[in-house]
């Protein structure tokens, strides 16, 4: 199934064998390295607590109105998984990341991502320029690294025919919008 993040973040984390609410998911974990989605962050109520997770292995179902997990013990503490603790360490975090080419030039900020839910590896994501509703949706295939507030993204290279395709296209669309 594929599903957008941002239809995730907030959704109740429902036990299977009760059907109570346990916690609220906060936030998505994913793998900078490989760009898989690894657990969900579960919100914290008071700052001091310990970050707790849902490993994505645990989870039965995304619902749009909540996510079923096995049991209650699903919900373990961040730190007993090395690589959870170190992302969030890291606080490496994609919605609201600024995504970036390699050569430096700014797309916009991350809004949302599309995942595959079986594979649990990133599609696609979503990009919004600052005071702007102009969306960019890039290929996961074009990320080159995660960071933390920043995500890279490999330029573009176009064939000099199709820089000359786009370039007539760009210039019949500003003659017609500018009579």
């Amino acid at each position: 199934m594929l599903i957008h993040a941002k239809k995730i973040i907030g959704l109740p984390i429902i036990e299977s064998l009760s059907g109570t609410k346990i916690d609220t998911v906060e936030n998505i974990i994913v793998d900078p390295e490989g760009g898989k989605v690894l657990a969900l962050l579960i919100s914290k109520s008071f700052f001091w607590e310990k970050n707790r997770i849902v490993h994505f292995k645990d989870i039965i179902e995304i619902f749009a109105d909540g996510v079923l997990v096995k049991t209650r013990d699903s919900i373990i503490e961040a730190e007993e998984v090395f690589k959870i603790g170190d992302i969030l360490k890291r606080k490496i975090f994609l919605i609201g990341s600024m995504v970036l080419t390699q050569n430096g030039q700014r797309i916009g900020i991350l809004d949302d991502f599309l995942f595959d839910t079986l594979f649990q590896k990133i599609l696609t994501l979503t990009a919004q320029k600052r005071f702007s509703s102009e969306k960019r949706i890039i290929g996961a295939e074009r990320i080159l690294s995660i960071l933390h507030k920043k995500i890279v993204i490999r330029d573009i290279i176009l064939k000099p025919a199709m820089q000359k395709k786009l370039g007539a296209l760009d210039r019949l669309l500003n003659t017609a919008a500018n009579p």
